[in-house]
């Protein structure tokens, strides 16, 4: 909508806000590259963003299982029970699309997942992290008492949000793995380097004992009681008589 056609001023300031933070967010994960800063960077972001009381973040770990890396709570305090429906995951992994839930008590989807229902959950945001097309994890956001805390437009600025938090997740595993492999590398040449000096000690030694007995059987006294040098004398002639 044009800006001349939107009446009302709150609408724009929250615009604007939605933006300014958007602009914050990707100067801010730009250049991180350690993914434990990142995560929370991310969801901070995400939290001034909209009225979200809850946020996790999943990621995709060797075996493609998604394990929460990074929980948020607006009181700050740790919440490790927080209960993601099936239904909707699988949705988001399949889809790799986003999914909106304007009040998780009447929404078809989370039927079956009473404990959602157990916790209070009403609105819910459930974005995947994609780069390149590939699923790195998933961005989850929830109220819990508040329905309709999340707007379409909302989900519009949370899913671009969610596009520069996966170029940065996946800049800060290949910072990871390069460092990793320096490291790697760095250990294989010491290795190398440490056999072969032992190698070189091991020749030197080798040929010093070598010349050491080359030098012993030049050199070495010959006795006079020795059996290579005993002197022969001549053999007298006997005289006949």
């Amino acid at each position: 909508m044009p800006e001349r056609q939107i009446a009302d001023e709150k609408i724009l300031r929250r615009d604007y806000e939605r933006l300014r933070i958007g602009h914050e967010l990707a100067r801010a994960v730009g250049s991180e590259l350690d993914l434990d800063r990142l995560l929370p960077k991310i969801l901070d972001k995400a939290f001034e963003l909209v009225g979200a009381d809850r946020g996790v973040i999943l990621l995709r770990d060797k075996t493609g299982t998604l394990v929460p890396q990074y929980v948020k709570t607006r009181s700050g305090k740790s919440d490790p029970n927080i209960v993601l429906s099936k239904t909707v995951m699988a949705e988001v992994e399949n889809n790799k699309a986003a999914v909106l839930s304007s009040d998780a008590t009447m929404d078809a989807r989370f039927s079956g997942a009473h404990s959602i229902i157990m916790q209070g959950i009403r609105s819910t945001m459930t974005l995947p992290l994609l780069h390149a097309g590939d699923l790195l994890g998933i961005m989850h956001l929830d109220s819990l008492f508040t329905s309709n805390a999340f707007t379409e437009k909302d989900l519009q600025v949370c899913t671009g949000m969610a596009a520069q938090a996966a170029i940065s997740i996946q800049n800060a595993r290949l910072a990871t793995r390069i460092e990793h492999e320096a490291q790697t590398r760095a250990q294989i040449s010491r290795l190398i380097r440490r056999a072969s000096s032992s190698r070189s000690f091991a020749a030197s030694s080798r040929s010093k004992r070598a010349a050491g007995l080359a030098k012993s059987r030049c050199c070495s006294p010959i006795f006079a009681d020795s059996p290579r040098c005993r002197t022969v004398a001549p053999r007298k002639r006997s005289s006949t008589p």
